[in-house]
């Protein structure tokens, strides 16, 4: 019997934490996430008051406007739904293209499903859509928490407070003319600049959400392209969700032009029914998004896992103390529980006092020195002195020499090891800042301690591409060292 996996066995898994964790403001970054809806979740979500139609689709509609245009055309299967609805309004007019549109849609037909719901019960910064029907609207003004604005017009945007549900494409009932064809996309920058201001900066401040979109959806295709035009390296990453069964060819592809695919084919590909599969797969995902955030300890409750063992016998002890080897394993054993501590810390600029001690004297068991540290493999030793340096950064103890010097030799980016670069620059921060309790007694010394802050500094301004703080970081020390030659100098005055 074949096992059908569940989202958590998903290669794509890690981006859907990713997506939570910015959703849920998780992370010390605070950015948050955003989602554009297509009409593909309308499809999946929507229920007719009739019981058995469907919401339209892009290449259902445009099959629809070319038959009217040509009854006699033999295949539909890939014409181009900008193009055919351009042609349409030539042909018949702007009226009649907004008149099909209102028909297609039979906006008043519909009512909303329990996966509305689920959507906007999440935190997201910002619902952007290019569905012209008002069912995220009516789903808001039955939520509470949180609380949606709609915005179907630029002059709303004057006073729409966020979050807000943002019609990008028009409102039926609302508006007069609808995105719809060619030329309504090339001219939609300047017609529509108050949405694309809107856009380019929820696009740069938030991890951004494609939901009911597939990957050669007209919208999806003119959206993700503007902002690879026009926002370049600024924009994040595109999150495409959906059972989208991607090729490896057709993957690396949306790679290649910045978006991330979250495919949930897998998961779905036993239903056979077309319109069910895609429905679940949305549910699948939303749950998900909800069920990421359940599992992460709330910020109050956080705290750094004991590492102490109440059955340690002296034997145990002592050895710990004169065998290396063994104290090298028992700190390796150490490193995901660490990690996992690490990760899920609140971000707070100040850890509570309480919880400060406990977290610079984790890693006690035993302690780390250069015998047990040396017994460690190259990965190993790396990684357990970048969990120590974090340590150090967020509760300010001084590092000991021969500490220092360990994770000096690990922070050296000529010098590959199992961190990132970035990580190895922050371990460079950390020694930076602790080179403000050294003092030196004699001339030599105070030589020493420069020559080693230069070293630091350099470090950092060389390769500050990899770690985006460093700049700051460096202007900060040198501000608060001449703060103090200062108070020094006025002292001795």
């Amino acid at each position: 019997m074949t096992t059908i996996p569940t989202i958590r066995d998903l290669i794509d898994y890690p981006a859907i934490k990713k997506l939570a964790s910015a959703l849920h403001r998780l992370d010390a970054s605070h950015h948050g996430a955003a989602i554009m809806i297509g009409s593909g979740f309308s499809r999946s979500a929507a229920r007719h008051v009739g019981g058995q139609k469907k919401m339209r689709l892009w290449d259902e509609f445009t099959k629809s406007l070319a038959r009217e245009l040509n009854a006699n055309e033999p295949d539909l299967s890939f014409a181009d739904p900008l193009r055919v609805a351009e042609e349409y309004r030539a042909y018949f007019g702007q009226a009649a293209l907004n008149d099909r549109i209102r028909f297609e849609i039979e906006n008043e037909a519909w009512r909303t499903g329990p996966l509305y719901r689920s959507l906007l019960e999440l935190p997201w910064s910002e619902v952007l859509t290019t569905n012209w029907d008002t069912l995220l609207e009516q789903a808001a003004a039955e939520i509470h928490s949180p609380y949606y604005t709609p915005v179907t017009k630029a002059s709303d945007l004057a006073w729409a407070q966020s979050p807000r549900i943002v019609k990008l494409h028009g409102t039926i009932g609302v508006t007069e003319m609808f995105i719809a064809a060619q030329e309504d996309y090339r001219t939609y920058p300047e017609r529509f600049a108050p949405f694309v201001n809107l856009a380019r900066q929820v696009f740069i401040e938030n991890e951004l959400c494609l939901l009911g979109f597939s990957g050669d959806d007209p919208n999806f295709l003119q959206w993700a392209g503007w902002v690879r035009d026009h926002l370049a390296n600024h924009a994040r990453k595109i999150y495409l969700v959906g059972a989208l069964n991607l090729s490896a060819a057709r993957r690396k592809q949306l790679e290649s032009i910045n978006v991330a695919p979250v495919d949930l084919w897998q998961v779905v590909a036993h239903i056979s029914d077309s319109d069910l599969r895609h429905e679940t797969a949305i549910e699948l995902f939303l749950q998900a998004m909800t069920d990421e955030e359940k599992s992460r300890p709330k910020p109050h409750e956080w705290q750094p896992t004991s590492l102490d063992s109440n059955s340690v016998t002296i034997e145990d002890h002592t050895r710990t103390l004169n065998d290396p080897q063994y104290g090298a394993s028992l700190l390796a054993g150490q490193l995901e529980t660490l990690r996992r501590d690490r990760e899920s810390y609140p971000g707070w600029v100040v850890c509570p006092p309480s919880l400060r001690w406990r977290l610079a004297h984790q890693v006690s068991t035993p302690s780390p020195n250069p015998a047990n540290l040396a017994a460690l493999t190259p990965d190993g030793r790396a990684r357990l002195l970048y969990e120590i340096a974090w340590r150090h950064s967020i509760t300010f103890e001084y590092i000991s020499p021969w500490l220092s010097d360990a994770l000096f030799d690990v922070a050296k980016l000529d010098q590959p090891c199992a961190l990132s670069k970035r990580q190895q620059l922050e371990i460079a921060v950390v020694l930076l800042n602790n080179t403000r309790w050294l003092h030196a007694n004699n001339e030599d010394g105070q030589r020493v301690i420069e020559e080693y802050t230069r070293a630091l500094i350099g470090m950092l301004e060389k390769d500050a591409l990899y770690l985006p703080d460093c700049a700051a970081e460096v202007a900060y020390h040198r501000a608060v060292t001449s703060r103090n030659k200062l108070g020094a100098l006025s002292r001795a005055i």
